[in-house]
């Protein structure tokens, strides 16, 4: 059996039509000015964005600048086709013989698994079922087109923890069995990555381009892995490439793979290192992830944590102008952006204690006007809505609160289950946060419609739907959740509503130019 992933479809895009199609590298790039969207879930979109930006950048060989970047669109389809004629053999996703194979090693022997096990949101070993419950059972073996997509994607998001050994090049990958190995570069403190959306595929692949120039200073532009596949773990310069230049890393070989050719089975082992801290100290980072800077210039990971909606975290991730949080200026700082886009931000969440186990996936993404938003005015604008919203839900937690304490001082002085409290607590700051979810869609236009305020009133006007919104959200979850059913659940209910948030308050906190 044979399969090549420049030739074969095997990557889910949308049409202009919004009809879903299958695509192989070569027609995704022939049809980029057409093709709309992909059309996978968050950690295989990261993933395939991650391929068709080092694919696209080698073949260019840079951009090296900024400018450089805003004049290449042109030679993107053409060049990258080029590319991948001249390297079509290192696509081929089964092994021939001693040969290797799409991110797979050659002479590669171990025990093997159920080729189920690179399907990530199926519940298979430790992995939780987000998707499906039938894991390594399932009736039907999957296709070379999704086992293409789960082997990307699991090289890129695979979870640390204990591992099986194989052999590779005569050695063993792990001192014992079962191994503990590291994981994959996308997956630490369930990264965020953060994409920029233009109207089609080639625009959106022609916005994320990182110039050379932008590079980190201990990053080196590099090459594809699959261009310097190590042979062996003592490879050094193949690994080095792999592991610690910026190509290197975006397609990545974070385990030892080799699918077998009848579709049932792979060798799963310890493959690479990707290193990202060293010494407390983040050293490597990838570029799609979103990451902070504190004054002392000490860098950490934004992740995505599944009691938080993404939006909340929306000005740290574009925050431009801080010096706290310079963020993703290389792919800010682009005069395209003035005609429209989106951006996504996605992650997969894995247990903070288990790194192995996988919660769920998270993605959101906000459309903008034009590059207004990189104004240190809007982005202000930005972080005081989401601020206010947050002190909304204060609010209403203390008002909560309250009413508890009142319910259980007037029972002469008992007091309630603090475990049953805080689930009453927390299923209120749940109902409240639904009910923001419902207004998210307006949030970059409320805060594009208070940076052309000119006045107090112009700003609490453009800011009152989101100040209302606020406001009836917290009271609605405490309605919901602090009961009435007694004179004594009553009068607390009575007293501690008083507290709750009002509307002009809450305008005042967004138009306070200290807050």
């Amino acid at each position: 059996m044979t399969f090549n992933l420049t030739k074969d479809p095997w990557i889910p895009a949308l049409d202009s039509a919004g009809r879903r199609v299958m695509c192989s590298l070569q027609s995704l790039y022939e049809r980029a000015a057409e093709l709309t969207d992909l059309d996978v879930q968050a950690h295989e979109r990261i993933s395939v964005m991650r391929l068709l930006l080092c694919i696209t950048q080698r073949a260019l060989d840079g951009p090296e600048s900024i400018d450089d970047r805003e004049d290449c669109r042109e030679q993107i389809v053409p060049k990258s086709l080029a590319y991948l004629r001249q390297w079509e053999s290192a696509f081929e996703l089964f092994p021939v013989g001693k040969e290797g194979a799409f991110l797979q090693f050659a002479d590669v022997q171990g025990g093997e698994i159920d080729i189920s096990k690179l399907y990530m949101t199926g519940a298979a070993g430790h992995n939780s079922t987000l998707f499906d419950n039938a894991g390594g059972m399932r009736p039907q073996l999957p296709s070379a087109a999704q086992i293409a997509l789960d082997l990307l994607t699991y090289q890129n998001f695979s979870p640390g923890g204990t591992i099986g050994v194989a052999t590779w090049a005569g050695v063993k990958t792990g001192a014992k069995s079962p191994d503990s190995c590291s994981s994959g570069p996308c997956i630490p403190s369930s990264a965020l990555h953060l994409f920029l959306i233009g109207k089609n595929l080639l625009e959106t692949i022609n916005f994320n381009l990182i110039p050379k120039e932008a590079l980190p200073q201990n990053i080196s532009f590099g090459a594809p892995v699959w261009e310097q596949m190590p042979k062996h773990m003592q490879d050094s310069e193949a690994v080095r490439n792999a592991t610690q230049t910026y190509l290197g890393r975006l397609v990545p070989v974070s385990k030892t793979i080799r699918v077998s050719i009848d579709l049932r089975c792979c060798v799963l082992a310890r493959g690479l290192r990707y290193t990202a801290k060293e010494k407390g100290e983040l050293l490597y980072y990838e570029q799609s992830m979103t990451i902070k800077t504190d004054e002392s210039g000490k860098r950490t990971i934004v992740g995505a944590d599944l009691s938080r909606s993404i939006w909340r975290s929306l000005p740290t991730m574009i925050h431009y102008f801080s010096k706290r949080n310079r963020l993703q200026p290389q792919l800010f700082d682009n005069e395209q952006l003035e005609n429209g886009f989106s951006v996504w931000v996605g992650a997969l969440v894995v247990d903070k204690q288990k790194t192995a186990r996988i919660l769920d996936l998270m993605c959101d993404d906000f459309a903008f006007k034009g590059s207004f938003f990189l104004e240190e005015t809007y982005q202000t604008n930005l972080a005081k809505l989401v601020k206010c919203a947050e002190r909304g839900n204060q609010i209403l937690q203390q008002a909560f609160q309250s009413y508890l304490t009142k319910i259980n001082r007037v029972q002469a002085g008992k007091t309630g289950d603090p475990k049953q409290e805080k689930k009453l607590l927390d299923r209120a700051s749940q109902f409240y946060w639904d009910h923001m979810l419902e207004l998210k869609s307006h949030l970059t236009y409320i805060a594009y419609q208070c940076n052309q305020a000119t006045s107090v009133k112009q700003m609490e006007e453009a800011a009152q739907l989101w100040a209302q919104r606020v406001e009836q959200s917290a009271k609605s979850a405490f309605d919901s959740y602090a009961t009435r059913s007694t004179n004594r659940e009553l009068c607390a209910w009575a007293e501690s509503k008083r507290t709750l948030p009002h509307l002009k308050g809450l305008l005042k906190y967004i138009t306070n130019k200290k807050q």
